[in-house]
């Protein structure tokens, strides 16, 4: 396994974007991912990165209007002009920052509509893996759980597998977050191990509460172990909520790298 990366659009807000990359260093990250970095310069952001020591990972598509009820445009019937701009200012920056993937916003379509979604988001995927197989960035698609997103196109892992399926492209793969499988009410362990060859990435955090990874509906200790004996060589990303100062919080990561290196644990 790759090692721990920090989602710096959930810890640290409370400081400057290149400031959170190096509090993610000193705190013992491996590296750094973001949701919407695009006010942020990216020559910037890839200095930052380099002199801290931190791999820089990814970003999520421009989402257009949150305060709309927007939440990207992948799967939005009409909206392929903001859809393709999105993903080239997502393609120019990670050319630039470095980072190495794009996290797709399939957006809000609401549940009634997600069959008649499906064609213009396979059609949307396929056109932005193919301009950015251009630039040698990934692309990740992640479903959201129904209960905190109820209209959002992708909601379970299982959906996403079988559009991936008919996407068809092998730079597209699935983001995997802990926090929202077990929200729906599954396994996390199982539903890795199901889908485990369509999985690209991972995101951890405690279910319900959103929190560090170290109590709640997963065992996270027990999950890592499993899914490393599945083969998966990825990273594993911190996106949670902390509940108070994220250095009090973090336990959970050498808890989490002893369970890789048990040697470790002293």
């Amino acid at each position: 396994m790759r090692g721990f990366a920090a989602n710096l659009g959930m810890l640290w807000t409370g400081l400057p974007l290149l400031d959170r990359v190096a509090a993610a260093a000193a705190a013992g990250f491996d590296a750094v991912e973001f949701h919407w970095p695009y006010d942020v310069d990216p020559d910037a952001l890839r200095a930052a990165a380099a002199d801290h020591g931190v791999a820089l990972l990814g970003v999520n598509s421009p989402p257009g209007r949150l305060d709309r009820g927007e939440l990207g445009f992948a799967a939005v019937e009409g909206a392929g002009e903001a859809f393709r701009a999105g993903i080239d200012q997502a393609l120019d920056y990670c050319r630039v920052a470095g980072a190495r993937a794009i996290h797709v916003m399939a957006g809000n379509v609401g549940a009634a509509r997600r069959a008649a979604a499906r064609p213009t988001f396979v059609a949307n995927l396929r056109w932005a893996a193919d301009r950015a197989a251009d630039a040698g960035v990934a692309l990740l698609v992640e479903p959201l759980n129904g209960i905190d997103h109820p209209d959002y196109f992708l909601c379970d892992v299982d959906q996403a597998a079988g559009l991936l399926a008919e996407i068809d492209r092998p730079s597209v793969s699935i983001q995997f977050d802990s926090y929202h499988v077990a929200r729906q009410g599954q396994d996390a362990t199982a539903v890795f191990a199901r889908f485990r060859d369509a999985i690209g990435h991972v995101q951890i955090a405690a279910c319900p509460d959103r929190a560090e990874p170290d109590h709640g509906a997963v065992d996270h200790r027990a999950f890592v172990r499993a899914i490393a004996g599945l083969g998966y060589a990825g990273w594993i990303a911190g996106e949670y909520r902390p509940c108070a100062a994220v250095e009090a919080g973090l336990g959970w990561l050498a808890e989490l790298r002893g369970v890789l290196r048990p040697d470790a644990q002293g």
